[in-house]
């Protein structure tokens, strides 16, 4: 314990200085620097940098403290998860300043959010584990079922923002067909689907120690890339639902071409999945049977009779 406290003496000294400078001059009172050695006239006001500072000094001290102090399994992901709150944190409230887009609001917002639920869920994992391993993919379940749910009212509240900054700037005329072939508002119904769609195949973790084979690839390999199989999902929804119609009727690439590009990625993905999954059976069917520790047999022979 000493040791310990030993260790985190200059990095408090160092965090409770920097919050006490910061609370002092950016919150308490009112900061500005000239802006004369950049070549501009007048001066910007600091304080819209002091509560996204103090957020990330006072989280990032709380994960130190929680590091070095507290012990357990659930320490580290916690700690982790100050970190990244943090960063989250400071730039949810740096989105309040002025020179920042309205649309910027809502994204740190879903990270700032995202980021609370990505804890709770690594914390409460462990708990479950200790209870039974199955809680844990019903777990992840229920967690991507509710960043979705943040990723569906982010979007409702991004796209009216992004639609009027398109339409209000000339340079980004180039996206308005877009808007007007209509692929962009129907985001919010593919990200509940996907969503949706992601949250029960995570429920296949449930089968990581099924004796099939198969099951347990199919387990492994969705539970390791969870992200990837969102955002997979996403895309092929939103190509199938809206990129796909726009692309056949209002593109002009000649139909026959698409259809021999889908058809080819289709089959490559097939062909993909089947590979990795014989190559996985036959592995893990060819196991070494260990049963002890090998020794030099010695035959006895009883003759007493």
């Amino acid at each position: 314990m000493q040791k310990a406290v030993k260790e985190i003496a200059t990095p408090t000294v160092a965090y409770l200085v920097s919050i006490i400078l910061v609370v002092w001059f950016l919150i308490l009172q009112s900061t500005s620097v000239p802006l004369d050695w950049i070549g501009l006239s007048g001066q910007v006001d600091l304080s819209f940098l002091g509560l996204p500072l103090l957020t990330l000094l006072v989280l990032r001290f709380a994960a130190l403290l929680v590091d070095n102090m507290l012990v357990g399994e659930i320490m580290e992901p916690l700690s982790e998860g100050l970190e990244t709150l943090s960063i989250a944190g400071a730039l949810y409230f740096l989105a309040d300043w002025s020179a920042i887009p309205v649309w910027g609001k809502p994204i740190t917002a879903f990270l700032l959010y995202s980021s609370i639920l990505s804890m709770i869920q690594k914390i409460v994992s462990i708990r479950l584990r200790e209870i039974n391993h199955l809680f844990e993919p019903i777990a992840m379940s229920i967690y991507i079922l509710l960043v979705g749910y943040l990723g569906s009212q982010t979007w409702l509240s991004l796209y009216p923002a992004l639609e009027s900054t398109i339409q209000a700037n000339p340079y980004l005329s180039v996206l308005q067909p877009v808007l007007r072939a209509g692929l962009a508002e129907p985001v919010n119904n593919i990200i509940i689907v996907a969503s949706a769609l992601t949250s029960v195949m995570a429920l296949t973790g449930l089968g990581a120690n099924n004796p099939n084979s198969y099951l347990r690839y199919l387990s492994k390999t969705v539970g390791e890339r969870l992200s990837t199989v969102a955002l997979i999902n996403f895309s092929a929804l939103y190509y199938l639902l809206f990129i796909r119609h726009y692309l056949f009727d209002l593109s002009g690439i000649n139909p026959q071409f698409l259809m021999v590009g889908e058809w080819v990625l289709i089959c490559g993905a097939f062909y993909l999945g089947y590979r990795n999954l014989k190559d996985y059976a036959e592995k893990s069917l060819v196991q070494h049977d260990i049963t002890g520790t090998w020794s030099k047999h010695m035959q006895q022979v009883d003759i007493s009779t």
